[in-house]
């Protein structure tokens, strides 16, 4: 072999050397990148469930003193009352009218009738009718998604159901047997049935009839608090004002005062009391074989879900510190009758106040006992205009 073909052979082998060098080198690179990017998600998503995400706090009375103040809280650092001796109601901007009472009762009266089988009578949107189904997909039927013959009430265009299927009930008579196609959401909280198609059998059995709106219709129904239809629209329009006026006062002297800043600490316990919250109403779900994640169950992104938290509870604590302090400069103070109210809000009485404690906490129940009494004096002060 020559000189020179040898030369070009070890030249050759030098280049694959530094090939091969080069490709290891990049290999070690490319592999302690992906090793570093691994640990840093690692620790990213440690720092995130640990650090970042709230909490779930089972004890109500966290963060409050047993006489249901913001511990560690001095209120003037937080928040300036505005005005609540001077709140005024327009009684017409803010009551239902005649017409609006009337309406609502329209709407109790319109499908309160017998339950009309006849087979020339179409359904409308609003009709209250009675109907049996039985979902399948793929020619399965699924869990759940039947009445299995028990027959069910629904008003149609109100009842809640997936998109298009009320729609196309729309008419259909009694005694009419069909089928309808629909699509399950992409977020349905049963994650076997998200996204997917499902064919409906149908039978309706029947249209609840509209009632004549009269005296005696009154009467029949309503007859512990009116005699007539001018009575009852009376009667509702003092409810909606009664309801209205009891709130207008506390929620007025909140947009009236304030906000220096928030106690942020406060903010994220309330945060976590209502995370567990939301977490025992999910596991009641689960208990009941409902096949859903969380994502599902919340409807967002964990991310949007924090940032619904932290709105829900900043709203909150700024209402909590404004009775607080409406609380401290009218110099109330909480009696056992007002503690027993607040038991009987949650269904309790005095009997079992120990246990109502071990719940909730001393702290919470005197808290919602100076709510209660706060929002009764405001509501008291509150002037009608006419």
């Amino acid at each position: 072999m020559s000189s020179a073909k040898r030369e070009l052979q070890r030249q050759n082998r030098e280049k694959a050397i530094r090939k091969q060098k080069t490709k290891k080198v990049l290999t070690i690179g490319i592999c302690s990148a992906l090793g570093l990017a691994f640990v840093a998600g690692i620790i990213y998503w440690i720092v995130y469930a640990n650090f970042i995400l709230t909490k779930p706090v089972e004890d109500y009375s966290k963060g409050l003193t047993d006489d249901g103040k913001i511990e560690g809280v001095t209120l003037s650092d937080y928040i300036t009352l505005g005005d609540y001796q001077n709140i005024a109601f327009n009684y017409t901007d803010e009551v239902m009218t005649y017409e609006e009472a009337m309406a609502q009762l329209e709407q109790e009266a319109g499908n309160s009738g017998d339950l009309s089988t006849e087979t020339d009578i179409d359904i409308q949107l609003g009709d209250k009718i009675n109907l049996d189904y039985t979902g399948k997909i793929d020619g399965v039927a699924f869990e759940n998604g039947s009445t299995n013959g028990a027959g069910t009430d629904i008003v149609v265009g109100s009842a809640g159901y997936i998109d298009d299927f009320e729609d196309q009930l729309v008419g259909h008579s009694p005694g009419d047997e069909f089928e309808i196609q629909v699509t399950f959401p992409a977020d349905y909280g049963q994650a076997d049935l998200a996204s997917k198609e499902a064919v409906f059998e149908i039978k309706i059995n029947g249209i609840y009839e509209k009632s004549e709106i009269n005296d005696d219709y009154i009467i029949e129904n309503h007859g512990d608090v009116a005699s007539s239809v001018e009575e009852y629209c009376d009667y509702l329009i003092k409810l909606d004002f009664d309801e209205k006026i009891k709130t207008y006062g506390l929620d007025k002297a909140v947009e009236n005062s304030t906000l220096i800043q928030y106690p942020d600490k406060y903010v994220k316990t309330q945060m976590g009391i209502q995370k567990h919250s939301d977490e025992e109403t999910f596991n009641y779900y689960l208990s009941f074989g409902f096949d859903m994640k969380w994502k599902d169950f919340i409807g967002m992104s964990e991310s949007e879900y924090e940032a619904e938290l932290r709105l829900s509870a900043e709203d909150d604590v700024k209402k909590k510190m404004v009775v607080q302090a409406i609380f401290e400069q009218e110099g109330f103070v909480v009696t056992d009758e007002d503690i027993n109210a607040v038991l009987v809000d949650l269904g309790s009485s005095d009997v079992y106040m120990t246990q109502m404690i071990e719940t909730y906490g001393k702290g919470y129940l005197y808290q919602q006992a100076m709510y209660k009494i706060v929002e009764t004096y405001l509501s008291e002060r509150v002037y009608i205009e006419y």
